[in-house]
């Protein structure tokens, strides 16, 4: 059954409560504000990049196994260390990931896990280290959804993990019926909205999130154009304050 796009996040299947409401703090409460929220850059996960044999270079997107986790340090020194390895061309490279006063991962990351990684290499006592990495643990549930494909990557929601983000969007952009997001002025018939919305989110390729995108700045141009017409016509509907007739004192001061 398709859903209206006004319909609240707590009609969907699949979502729970406490998840529910770390997006309304967020300011996300109906499936439009859901499908709004577009990602801040994406990861070609068809493709990963080499592990690198030294620092230096930009930002890499890695997957890899996590062979070995410590935590290290002590109070606010204390750090998470897990070690990658790039099972994929032979477990012959590997980087060392570590985030500072985030004791709890070793809930989240341990041996054993699969793991997409995202950040910029750098040296450290002679190894490859990547501080506070971007990362996702990777399951077979979902996929489809986070693997083999361009992933879209959000702004971080307090309470609601990036993995859980990228599912519930997808599946609103399953369920929603397209003509409830239609704007009252729709800039091009030519390519539906509903379109541009999951072109945005999960592309094919990259260049339909550019085309997406480009949609969605003309849009938000003509609707500041519009307000910028209002403000105008209304300012010349209104009246201006009539001065009394009495100009002695004027008449005084230019004199």
């Amino acid at each position: 059954m398709k859903m209206n796009a006004n319909d609240s996040l707590q009609s969907l299947s699949g979502i729970r409560t406490q998840e529910v409401e770390a997006l309304r703090v967020a300011g996300i409460e109906r499936f439009s504000d859901l499908i709004d929220w577009l990602p801040k850059r994406y990861e070609d996960r068809r493709r990963f990049d080499a592990f690198p044999a030294q620092a230096g270079g930009g930002s890499v997107c890695l997957r890899g196994l996590v062979i070995d986790t410590q935590r290290k340090g002590f109070g606010g020194k204390g750090f998470y260390e897990a070690v990658v390895e790039d099972h994929a061309g032979g477990g012959f490279s590997q980087v060392t990931c570590r985030w500072f006063k985030m004791p709890f991962l070793h809930k989240i990351i341990a041996a054993g896990h699969e793991v997409v990684l995202y950040g910029k290499p750098k040296e450290s006592g002679g190894k490859v280290v990547i501080d506070h990495p971007e990362f996702e643990v990777v399951s077979e549930e979902g996929r489809s959804v986070h693997l083999e494909r361009i992933v879209p990557i959000y702004k971080n929601v307090s309470g609601v993990p990036q993995r859980k983000l990228r599912e519930v969007i997808f599946r609103v952009l399953e369920v929603i019926d397209g003509d409830s997001v239609i704007p009252v002025y729709d800039i091009d018939p030519s390519y539906p909205r509903i379109e541009a919305f999951r072109e945005v989110h999960f592309p094919g390729e990259l260049k339909e999130s550019d085309a997406a995108r480009r949609y969605f700045a003309k849009e938000e141009f003509f609707l500041q154009q519009l307000r910028v017409v209002w403000r105008r016509a209304r300012h010349a509907d209104l009246s201006g304050r009539i001065l009394g007739k009495r100009t002695l004192l004027l008449t005084e001061f230019y004199n």
